[in-house]
């Protein structure tokens, strides 16, 4: 009971901050596994695997890591800290919603976005450290980054391309 009463105080405390679903990582990482080596670098980084390869919101990553971290109970601390904040947002727009063009609450959204846009490049940077770890990822991120960019071919094309491509060189003993 303790433990899921701190990972929903680790859980909330970083999405409740973030607005956005990978910018709670950085937080998460640290606490997690740097500091309470509840988790590994791995883990953390299957859940964010497993969290894009399902449909829903980006942030469902929090409920896996939750369960990497405590089982059933530190999945459902995930679950209540991605799902709080977006209930807050719907009762706060729900009784502010004439105020929301006041040009100081339109402000301080903008704040928020850029905030949590910094946060999200916090969140991709030791994630990239160890994605490209070899020459084959390298190539791989850097011919799909510009196709990525230009948003002429979606997304899924992209990473189906990029595994096809390392799977192919896994066979033939390349990667």
């Amino acid at each position: 009971m303790i433990r899921f009463l701190l990972l929903l105080w680790i859980f909330a405390k970083s999405t409740f901050t973030s607005f956005a679903g990978l910018a709670s990582l950085p937080e998460i990482r640290a606490e997690l596994v740097e500091h309470r080596h509840w988790i590994t670098d791995d883990q953390l980084d299957q859940s964010i695997v497993i969290s894009r390869t399902t449909p829903g919101p980006v942030g469902v990553y929090v409920v896996s890591v939750g369960y990497m971290a405590d089982g059933v109970p530190g999945a459902a601390a995930g679950w209540l800290a991605m799902a709080a904040p977006a209930l807050a947002v719907i009762l706060l727009v729900g009784s502010l919603g004439k105020r929301a063009q006041h040009p100081r609450v339109r402000s301080m959204l903008q704040c928020v976005v850029i905030a949590s846009a910094a946060l999200l490049v916090l969140a991709a940077v030791p994630i990239g450290r160890q994605a490209l770890d070899s020459p084959l990822a390298i190539a791989i991120a850097a011919v799909a980054l510009p196709m990525l960019l230009s948003k002429r071919i979606d997304t899924l094309w992209i990473l189906g391309g990029a595994a096809a491509v390392s799977f192919g060189a896994a066979l033939l003993g390349v990667a």
